[in-house]
């Protein structure tokens, strides 16, 4: 499917929590809500690849062009995937084959990290090269890899997860 222009006054047919077996949407559709706490954030609808299921806060790649040329099938298992093709982040969890909504812009409360309890805020969030969690740039340091956001509070040591401003769409 053709990627879709985002209209401001639009009626979707899922919710963001969709786990659909079949599309409901057409792929690719930017989503944009408002919320007071969360103020203007963008989704994207995408399918998830059948390697598995995906869980929470998890980051998510897009499929080498080889296996789907269309670029609207995502993963977050790293074999099947480039690093470098970041699609952004789940929020909810996904079964394996079903369509969802990702979150691609503004802020959300955690992301899984990457365990080194070393986030602070506002250091540059980007992949971690073996898994589907993500790890830091320290602030004024260059990035080595991707850039998906910038995390807005001290991760929380307990729960391997940090609060974070996604930028990947900017």
């Amino acid at each position: 499917m053709a990627n879709n222009m985002e209209a401001w006054a639009s009626i979707y047919k899922t919710k963001l929590t969709a786990n659909d077996v079949a599309a409901q949407e057409p792929l690719w559709t930017i989503r944009t809500e408002y919320d007071s706490t969360n103020w203007v954030r963008k989704f994207k609808y995408v399918q998830n690849h059948s390697d598995s299921t995906i869980a929470n806060w998890s980051v998510a790649w897009y499929l080498a062009p080889a296996t789907d040329a269309t670029w609207s099938i995502v993963s977050w298992i790293a074999a099947t995937t480039s690093l470098n093709w970041v699609a952004w982040v789940w929020i909810w969890a996904i079964t394996a084959s079903y369509y969802w909504w990702i979150q691609i812009w503004w802020y959300h409360s955690a992301i899984i990290t990457n365990g080194d309890d070393d986030i602070a805020a506002w250091d540059a969030l980007i992949w971690s090269s073996t898994n589907y969690w993500c790890n830091s740039t320290a602030a004024n340091t260059a990035p080595t890899n991707k850039v998906l956001g910038w995390a807005v509070a001290v991760d929380s040591d307990a729960n391997n997860t940090v609060a974070w401003k996604i930028t990947v769409w900017e």
